[in-house]
């Protein structure tokens, strides 16, 4: 029991220590969303360009000229992706925090006008194949928005994070309404896990995507919830099986893996749980013990800790 203690004090030091977070290898960051894969090109003028309004014109032009209802919401989807990646790209930039925030708002009006528009259609996926096409598509592109906005969390200023942060949540929002608008009820689940399992997020990117399933999940009428919660059991034993059959070297770049996850990710730190409940007694189920427990300790003692 002292030699478990022991062990766990270092892993607190460690993990704890700004240095080592500062240099650690980044096993659990999800992959990069290029541009290519939300259909659009690199932005040359950007919303901090005294030449932005001429794209602005632009835009109200296209759209104005675009009379089919489902196009015209495709074109809406295409300029909020565009919005998102010019935030992006300004974020990396080191621009300033209030423009950052005015470009955050005009990402949100975007999405806003989309679900507006969404809920006044008539028809929905099963009745219409362009109405399928265009949320198989519609599916795809946000859960790529919400790794891009979990990633400029970590980019923007400290007093824009708040403001991404609330994005997050609105956009998934967002969403919700839109495929229980569009789509039958008893097929979101699918449709969505479908959707996460063709996107590529990184190894064990499984953990991200099982996160965001269960985020949508607590957000659906609770009718729809008890489809979520089938999907969800068999994700998390498709998972605990490919643990198990991980070789040694996969094993403890997983291991790693737990290491880099915050302890702030509750979520995360819980779907791990349930799998870990799943497990055979072996070595890797007692490396996740011990990492959920420094994890735990983490958590506790920054709780306990007085606020500067």
């Amino acid at each position: 029991m002292t030699k478990k203690i022991i062990i766990v004090s270092l892993f607190l030091l460690i993990i704890a220590s700004p240095v080592f977070a500062q240099d650690s290898a980044t096993v659990a960051e999800t992959n990069e969303v290029a541009v290519e894969d939300l259909e659009i090109k690199e932005p040359g003028l950007l919303p901090n360009s005294p030449f932005y309004f001429f794209k602005e014109g632009w835009r109200k032009v296209r759209e104005n000229f675009t009379f089919n209802e489902i196009k015209k919401i495709q074109l809406k989807e295409k300029f909020s992706a565009e919005r998102l990646i010019e935030l992006r790209k300004m974020a990396e930039q080191g621009v300033k925090a209030e423009i950052l925030e005015k470009a955050t708002d005009n990402y949100q009006r975007e999405k806003e006008q989309i679900r507006k528009r969404v809920m006044a259609m008539e028809g929905n996926a099963n009745e219409n194949p362009e109405i399928n096409k265009f949320m198989e598509k519609f599916t795809r592109q946000q859960v790529l928005h919400q790794q891009i906005l979990e990633k400029l969390e970590n980019q923007v200023p400290a007093e824009t994070m708040e403001k991404i942060q609330e994005q997050r949540e609105k956009h998934l929002d967002h969403f919700k309404d839109v495929m229980l608008k569009l789509e039958e009820k008893e097929n979101i689940p699918e449709k969505l896990e479908k959707t996460l399992d063709d996107i590529n997020i990184g190894e064990f990117g499984e953990i991200k995507k099982m996160e965001l399933f269960q985020k949508m999940k607590e957000i659906m009428p609770e009718d729809v919830q008890e489809k979520f919660k089938e999907r969800e059991e068999q994700q998390i034993e498709a998972f605990k099986e490919k643990l198990e059959k991980l070789p040694a070297e996969k094993q403890e770049k997983f291991q790693k893996f737990i290491e880099e996850i915050p302890f702030q990710e509750q979520r995360q730190l819980q779907i791990l749980e349930n799998v870990r409940t799943r497990l055979e007694e072996s070595n890797l189920k007692q490396e996740i013990n011990l990492k959920l427990e420094v994890k735990t300790q983490i958590r506790n003692q920054n709780q306990l800790s007085p606020k500067e």
